[in-house]
């Protein structure tokens, strides 16, 4: 009986491309010239370690969240009305018919709001003219950011209408304003009348 020869098939690798074929190791496709990382994958993720004389990365701040206001400067002639509030902020102080902007009422809306919530005016939405745009620092952690609106044409008269908040309605000539105006806006008006730049910045920390 005449014996077989078996014959075991070995299947080559295939024959790598060098670099100037386009293809390095791992079959990563890398143009002509490329040079390999020295870190390879182990490098993924790593921190760049911080050099002698660099300054450490600073952390990426959170965004801004500041309180919206709206200001409205009631205008008739050369007086404005000042309301003197009652509530704890700014308790027998001076200040103009103001607020905060509600969750997705426009601009214009909550400024109108305002003074008739207060003084029971109705203000005509078409004359409201912004004034001034305050960026103001409460403290480390709540920001403002007021619009002061003018207004010169209304319906009705003032009255107070909000007695637990308000102390008293009073009109100022523009020109001899109370000196205990709230901080915040103290300034707006003199720099509204004078004519001074539409955004100011107040209590800010350099």
């Amino acid at each position: 009986m005449s014996s077989r020869t078996r014959v075991r098939l070995v299947q080559l690798p295939e024959k790598r491309r060098t670099a100037d074929g386009g293809r390095g190791r791992g079959g990563v496709l890398r143009a002509p010239g490329a040079r390999r990382s020295r870190t390879g994958s182990a490098g993924k993720g790593r921190r760049r370690p911080v050099m002698p004389g660099r300054p450490p990365e600073r952390p990426v701040p959170g965004e801004a969240q500041p309180v919206i206001d709206t200001h409205v400067i009631l205008r008739g002639g050369h007086k404005i009305l000042l309301s003197r509030r009652g509530g704890p902020y700014g308790h027998g102080r001076w200040h103009m018919p103001s607020g905060k902007l509600d969750q997705g009422e426009p601009l214009s809306v909550g400024a109108a709001r305002e003074p008739y919530e207060e003084t029971g005016i109705t203000a005509d939405l078409a004359q409201l003219r912004l004034a001034q745009v305050v960026h103001h620092r409460q403290n480390e952690q709540v920001e403002r950011i007021g619009f002061f609106f003018e207004a010169t044409e209304w319906a009705g008269d003032p009255v107070n209408r909000e007695l637990e908040k308000c102390l008293a309605l009073e009109w100022f000539t523009v020109h001899d304003l109370p000196d205990d105006i709230i901080e915040y806006p103290k300034g707006r008006p003199a720099g509204y009348l004078n004519g001074g730049s539409p955004l100011a910045e107040h209590n800010r920390r350099e």
